[in-house]
């Protein structure tokens, strides 16, 4: 263990010698995404190509960008608006938490505040600190040390802000083994908390920069953004879900908000798509105008869908090109960049445009329209309402593709895939890595464990065949330990009364392995 101590101790110089603006692959299933801190993500913007290619290594892309747009009036009428941006340059945002100090010229801003990892890294890394701190003897004979760049990753982990530059000491969510509200990964062995397999999380601010993009005063608020992959399941192996948090640090009371999600939709060969919206399973819909895509998917292209999961669209509208604030605050509430309403065949006020299964002649979509196919952006957005200091907006985005049928085949199928995608969301999406999957740890059948009732509004059992006793620690999404039980008797019931209402995560360690499950308190 020597030499474990010698490397941990020459890994803790030279952290946060990154450059400003970067992009991380994340690319463990079948998608292969390019994620950037420039404002626009599943955009390779140094070298100005598309950033969301599927099946990855195949050359073909379904998104040449995306961008998160968020847009307030305070009680005056004034608009102000966040919408990512384009590059280094024509941009709204800024790297890093909100300070209400204004110190975003301090060199830690250098940092780009996106750190990319895989749960495998993460397990690896704690199995290795307990082995050095002899905190386990299990497993350290073949426990594999972390390379530099894994250990960089997990060191940066944006777990905690800086009060003495105006930041928010808890930031990105992260395990805290010693319950001190501190994310320190070397001496105390914390390590960050992520979903899915393989995530990138990031956090933003729209202060920081001048706002060169929308050219209005910022909002005030700082962002978090965490992409994550699975792999199991078919389904599961083409979907990337992006989850979205934004809070006002403003100090201002906005009467009206609005948050949404732009996606420049170029599917295989950009000038032969078409969009549409299914305001059921709230999706954004891409497919091709015809059976065949030039020089890219060729025949029987597939389709592909953004559903909003956490909080119901209340807009899904096509997107040309960005004129003025108004306009965007207008898009992001269903109306015309003019103002005006937009309307479906009969005439009727419509907030989802062109939502009609394209597979049904009889539907509204842009095949019964006859327009010309062309290139394709969208934008669907979420009315919040009041927006108030210190609020909190969370939303969690799926991305979904299917192929094996023809074009409007494929089409038609999104809306189904973004069903199956809001199921998983509501029952399984924090189950850990193997969510979704027949899986098993070293013999443990995952099947055989149940936590209930969930949700509660206080007590609640764990029960598992085959196991009489294991330890179990219950954490907020903050990675706050706020219980530990050891020799947890099976089915025994544990009481959460007291504590806040929302997510807790439940860390369950057998002789086989470790396991996670999600309670929702009430």
């Amino acid at each position: 263990m020597k030499s474990l101590l010698t490397y941990t101790m020459a890994m803790s110089c030279g952290l946060f010698s990154f450059a400003q603006n970067t992009s991380n692959s994340l690319d463990y299933n079948n998608a292969g995404t390019t994620i950037s801190n420039s404002g626009s993500v599943f955009n390779d913007f140094q070298n100005g190509s598309a950033g969301y290619e599927i099946p990855k290594g195949g050359g073909n892309h379904i998104i040449y960008s995306g961008q998160f747009w968020f847009a307030a009036k305070d009680a005056s009428g004034g608009v102000f608006t966040t919408l990512g941006g384009l590059d280094d340059v024509t941009t709204d945002i800024d790297h890093g938490p909100f300070s209400t100090t204004g110190a975003y010229s301090d060199p830690s801003y250098d940092q780009p505040y996106m750190v990319t990892l895989c749960q495998e890294e993460i397990d690896n890394f704690s199995l290795w600190w307990e082995c050095l701190n002899g905190a386990t003897t299990v497993g350290c004979e073949t426990v594999v040390q972390p390379s530099t760049e894994i250990l960089n990753s997990i060191l940066n982990w944006p777990g905690n802000g800086d009060p003495s530059l105006g930041q928010s000491f808890s930031l990105a969510p992260f395990y805290d083994r010693d319950g001190d509200g501190t994310y320190d990964p070397l001496s105390d062995g914390d390590y960050p908390i992520i979903k899915g397999c393989c995530a990138t999380y990031i956090i933003q601010n729209d202060v920081g920069n001048i706002h060169t993009y929308s050219g209005t005063d910022p909002i005030g608020i700082e962002m978090h953004y965490l992409f994550y992959q699975f792999g199991a399941g078919s389904d599961l192996y083409n979907t990337t879900f992006v989850d979205v948090m934004a809070i006002n640090y403003s100090g201002t009371n906005y009467p009206e908000f609005t948050h949404g999600f732009m996606v420049d939709g170029d599917l295989g060969y950009s000038q032969d798509d078409y969009f549409g919206s299914d305001s059921l399973t709230n999706t954004m819909i891409f497919y091709n105008a015809d059976n065949m895509d030039e020089g890219a998917y060729l025949a029987n292209p597939p389709a592909f869908g953004v559903a909003a999961l956490q909080t119901p669209s209340t807009s899904i509208v096509p997107f040309g090109m960005f004129t003025s604030a108004s306009a965007s605050w207008n898009l992001m509430n269903g109306v015309q960049p003019n103002g005006m309403i937009f309307e479906d065949p009969n005439a009727n006020p419509t907030k989802f445009m062109l939502s009609g299964d394209p597979n049904d002649v009889t539907a509204w979509s842009e095949i019964s329209e006859g327009h010309v196919p062309g290139e394709r952006k969208g934008i669907m957005a979420t009315t919040q309402g009041v927006f108030n200091a210190g609020d909190t907006v969370l939303q969690t985005y799926a991305i979904v593709y299917y192929e094996g049928g023809n074009n409007l085949q494929n089409a038609s199928n999104v809306s189904n895939l973004a069903s199956w995608a809001k199921t998983f969301y509501d029952t399984e999406i924090n189950d850990g890595c193997d969510a979704g999957a027949v899986a098993s740890i070293d013999g443990l059948d995952l099947n055989e464990l149940s936590v209930y009732p969930n949700p509660t509004s206080d007590q609640f059992v764990i029960k598992m065949e085959d196991e009489n006793s294991v330890d179990v620690s219950i954490s907020d999404m903050h990675g706050r330990e706020i219980r530990k039980i050891q020799n947890y008797a099976n089915a025994s019931s544990i009481d959460l009364s007291g504590n806040e209402p929302g997510i807790y995560l439940i860390r369950i360690e057998t002789e086989k392995g470790q396991v996670i499950r999600r309670i929702v308190l009430e």
